[in-house]
């Protein structure tokens, strides 16, 4: 019987040596650590990309579009003014403009109250038929606003002051931001800083709330006994200086160092209410804990007279519903909640539906381009859930936020995360719309190009740029540019 000879284990049938189990089980090790050893590579190579990417997108020079010197983050010059770049700005065409240039078409003319681009306008037709984007030079910039002023009166109280605290978000861009308030809206506004100390604003340190005169920005000095961090205490105390002092104004508008006013629509709201009734105005939303509606602290929102004069009495009686003893932890580190549950349940001042008779919000809690894009938090969002319990039914919109056409009312009052880059090129985009209403929105949208601050670092974490031009995005914002800066159509009685 003949036996099948059998191959050795190392053979194939066809008598080809093959690799032992051991030796293809050592093969596969290699295949595997050779893999982690390229995707450790790459891994490597994204990371540094990353990297490369973080340092070109961040770390650059910045131009200061005031005057044209290089600052820093926060917008404080790191050079002195004599080394300042005579810096120039490309075109399309590879063309170069001074910087100047740019400023003369956003600066507008404080004595006379036309603009630079109403001045442009005013040319020949040779020297105006250039490009809508493209920026022309003037002879030179127009003169600074001063960083204080003085209010002429009509009464002998104030129709409303706009209290300004400090911001938590960005402190260390506090003063440039006191800075750009008082060269743009803080004056007509009747801005007065609260401040701990002198030093954080010392431009206005001898201009103290309580000095007599009419000229803004004044300074409300907190006590050394009130900390940065108590923030009910410091509410109090502002609130109680302002309604006791000499200016005893008929409404206050309180507010922080982020927030952009539109004081002559701040007046218009004011005009025909009684400060002699309760009035908490603002930006209504809710907390689902809380029996209230409040309104945003943002956003700001106003107070009478009667409302301060309230709150003053109750907390001196000490009123359980108004004082941080027994209240809750939530309450008592949240200054503007516990002073809505004070007035809601103690005063029976609540929360009002402050929209227009469209339905447009008048007091924003972000700025321009987040509020038309609607590219705004979540949380801010779910606090417009359930409102009708607080400010009745409302079929339409049921108190949604509107995005594009519909965000804000002609009337709106304020933005919020605006820094102080921002709060300049909007206050004179809108100056310029105003004393030229039928510019174009080729001319309006190279305005707003050339105005608009670029870049994190100058727009700061809350806010975004400008949308892509030629979308509905571009064209809501402009359009709400447009309606925001025209005249109002009603007389404001007392503004």
């Amino acid at each position: 019987m003949m036996r099948r000879k059998r191959h050795p284990h190392n053979l194939d049938p066809d008598g080809l040596h093959r690799p032992s189990l051991t030796a293809r089980s050592k093969s596969k090790k290699e295949l595997q650590r050779e893999a982690r050893m390229a995707y450790y590579a790459i891994g490597c190579f994204v990371l540094v990309g990353v990297a490369l990417l973080l340092i070109f997108r961040y770390h650059h020079h910045n131009i200061s579009i005031d005057d044209g010197r290089e600052v820093d983050e926060e917008g404080m010059p790191i050079q002195p003014a004599e080394a300042a770049i005579g810096g120039t700005v490309g075109d399309a065409n590879g063309n170069k403009a001074r910087i100047q240039d740019v400023i003369s078409i956003i600066e507008s003319n404080k004595n006379d109250g036309v603009s630079a681009n109403k001045k442009l306008r005013q040319q020949s037709p040779q020297s105006k038929a250039t490009s809508a984007t493209e920026t022309v030079s003037a002879d030179a910039a127009a003169p600074a606003i001063p960083a204080k002023c003085e209010v002429k009166e009509k009464s002998l109280h104030p129709r409303y002051v706009t209290v300004i605290v400090p911001s938590v978000v960005n402190p260390n861009g506090r003063a440039a931001r006191l800075k750009a308030i008082s060269e743009t809206w803080g004056c007509q506004a009747r801005a007065i800083y609260v401040v701990h100390d002198v030093s954080e604003y010392p431009d206005a340190q001898g201009n103290l709330l309580g000095d007599g005169t009419s000229v803004y920005p004044k300074l409300l000095v907190v006590p050394p006994e009130i900390t940065a961090e108590e923030g009910v205490k410091r509410l109090y105390h502002v609130i109680k200086e302002v309604t006791e002092s000499e200016l005893d104004p008929d409404f206050a508008f309180f507010v922080n160092d982020h927030t952009f006013v539109i004081p002559e629509h701040a007046c218009c709201y004011t005009s025909g209410r009684d400060p002699r009734e309760h009035l908490y105005a603002g930006h209504a939303m809710r907390n689902k804990v809380d029996a209230f509606a409040f309104n945003s602290g943002a956003a700001g929102y106003f107070l009478s007279r009667a409302t301060m004069q309230g709150l003053v009495d109750r907390w001196g009686q000490h009123d359980p519903s108004c004082i941080t003893e027994g209240a809750s932890k939530w309450h008592q580190g949240n200054p503007g909640l516990l002073t809505a549950k004070c007035m809601s349940e103690a005063l029976n001042a609540k929360a009002i539906d402050t929209r227009d008779v469209h339905g447009w919000h008048r007091f924003h809690a972000f700025g321009l381009i987040r509020t038309v894009t609607g590219h705004v938090d979540e949380w801010y969002q779910n606090k417009h859930k359930d409102l009708d319990e607080f400010l009745g039914p409302d079929e339409a919109h049921h108190h949604k936020l509107g995005t594009l056409y519909e965000c804000c009312s002609a009337e709106t009052i304020s933005f919020h995360y605006v820094e102080h880059s921002e709060t300049a090129a909007l206050y004179r985009i809108m100056e310029d719309v105003k004393s030229n209403p039928g510019i174009s929105d080729a001319q309006l949208g190279g305005l707003v190009k050339e105005s608009w601050p670029k870049g994190f670092r100058n727009l700061g974490g809350y806010s975004h740029g400008l949308p892509t031009e030629k979308t509905e995005q571009w064209d809501g914002m402009l359009t709400i540019i447009r309606r925001i800066s025209q005249p109002m159509e009603k007389n404001c009685a007392g503004c």
